[in-house]
């Protein structure tokens, strides 16, 4: 699956640098995470993305576009007394289908991989401390959203991002984990 997002956004890239109809621009949002897991999480985190994002657009109804963001995510857990929390960070690119319902409102899906960046869990009674192992280094998701683009080139954007693939990768807890994003995202596509 990693090969083939790559290649396709490779071969996007390509079309993009030959395509007449082509925006790009920055990105930035906040992002509201949780991991679902069973037992469940104690709650969600506030994170944020930034990044930057190009636009190939096809005809009036229908553009492909590709992002490479970097994403603060992760959970609030609890066990017992221990309360922590552990925060995500990931490269995330996005390859996202737009279709165009009416002037600039379109709705908007497709797949994403995460690369794992870093990993940090701190909790009230040992402090911050390394989970690397704990977690695999990459992550499928997949994206839906929806998003109002403005003539002068200013977007605003809502997404929810369900994870497919398991994150887990603890000896110790057997349990799965799947990440989940709700992200509010601002740019300019120029």
């Amino acid at each position: 699956m990693k090969k083939i997002l790559l290649s396709v956004t490779a071969l996007l890239a390509f079309n993009m640098a030959q395509a007449q109809d082509f925006r790009i621009g920055p990105k930035f949002g906040l992002n509201y995470a949780n991991i679902r897991s069973e037992p469940k999480t104690d709650g969600a985190i506030i994170g944020y993305n930034v990044g930057a994002i190009g636009e190939l657009v096809l005809s009036e109804t229908f553009s492909i576009q590709t992002e490479i963001l970097y994403s603060t995510q992760g959970a609030k857990l609890a066990d017992g007394d221990t309360r922590s929390e552990i925060a995500l960070n990931y490269l995330n690119i996005p390859i996202m289908f737009k279709y165009y319902i009416k002037d600039g409102l379109n709705i908007e899906a497709g797949p994403q991989y995460g690369r794992l960046l870093s990993v940090e869990s701190d909790d009230n009674m040992t402090g911050l401390f390394d989970v690397w192992d704990s977690y695999k280094d990459s992550d499928i998701s997949f994206n839906a959203g929806v998003e109002y683009y403005f003539e002068w080139g200013m977007f605003v954007q809502a997404r929810y991002s369900v994870g497919l693939t398991d994150i887990n990768d603890s000896e110790l807890f057997e349990n799965e984990k799947y990440n989940n994003v709700f992200s509010l995202s601002v740019g300019l596509k120029l």
